[in-house]
């Protein structure tokens, strides 16, 4: 099986439609081509072909992700999986990934460790919220791409999270994979540039100081309530949590020093307070990023 993944405007699909009818059959071109216009449909493609060769339980846990509107290959069988797999970008797009540091990285790393953004700097959507007293916050943060979603939700469903309110109104998560799975991802997201959010943030960065146990760390874990984040994103409107998510909580005997260390915990979402006030989504594109 020779199958191949292909970023391609739909003009230059139609000069090439043109150039095989006048050509003899070349038998190195692949028995499967699959082509994508857009960019970031092309980038969930590639998160697609790694999620079901590496990480297929990930269907299995989140079984509202197996879902042909966010799952290109949903259908598509093992053969065509792995020849596709032969095929995806050694290197990053961005360049921001690149050089010898990334090199040196990425030689150390398992093939199913190496999670979408490494291959690529991925978008990131997020929100805060407080409850009336600003003595509890919150932060929601997810992916913008399903496949990619569905990839970070399964890193950080195991893997300690380091939560950061920055000095731009931007607030960022690490996930720090260590021996588990490998890689250390960075997703900052920005919120909007208005007296809500730093009021909201100057809050919540006293909380992660002082009490990150007052904190909920929020990823969304069925395709409900991702698409419900999504349309908040695309709209620039508060996300209306369905409280469907996956729910962090501090673990202070592991913290680091002048960081908050917290680990994923099965405490109930019934106990998440009703009276919690989201702020608008991230207003600016965030995007992943390998950490220095």
């Amino acid at each position: 099986m020779n199958a191949e993944l292909r970023l391609e405007p739909l003009s230059k699909t139609f000069d090439r439609w043109k150039t095989d009818l006048s050509e003899k059959y070349d038998p190195t071109e692949p028995d499967r081509l699959f082509l994508f216009e857009e960019e970031g449909d092309y980038w969930n493609a590639i998160a697609s072909v790694f999620l079901h060769l590496q990480w297929a339980k990930a269907f299995r846990k989140h079984p509202t992700f197996r879902n042909r509107t966010v799952d290109p290959f949903l259908s598509e069988p093992y053969e065509v999986m792995n020849a596709l797999s032969s095929k995806l970008p050694p290197k990053p797009a961005d360049k921001d990934f690149g050089g010898v540091f990334y090199d040196n990285y990425i030689s150390l790393l398992k093939p199913r460790f190496l999670w979408p953004w490494l291959y690529h700097s991925c978008d990131v959507m997020g929100s805060v919220a407080n409850d009336p007293s600003f003595s509890m916050g919150a932060i929601a943060i997810g992916l913008v791409q399903p496949m990619e979603h569905l990839a970070f939700l399964t890193a950080v469903s195991a893997t300690p999270l380091f939560p950061a309110v920055l000095n731009d109104l931007t607030v960022s998560v690490t996930s720090d994979g260590r021996e588990l799975f490998g890689s250390v991802g960075e997703f900052p997201f920005r919120l909007p540039d208005d007296e809500d959010s730093s009021r909201r943030l100057e809050s919540l960065k006293i909380l992660l100081e002082g009490s990150p146990e007052k904190v909920y760390i929020i990823v969304p874990d069925t395709l409900d309530s991702w698409m419900s984040m999504r349309e908040s994103y695309d709209e620039k409107t508060s996300w209306k949590w369905n409280r469907e998510g996956l729910l962090f909580t501090s673990e202070s005997k592991a913290k680091k020093e002048n960081e908050t260390y917290f680990l994923p915990s099965k405490k109930n979402l019934a106990s998440f307070p009703e009276d919690m006030t989201w702020n608008t989504i991230s207003s600016e594109e965030g995007r992943s990023r390998i950490p220095a």
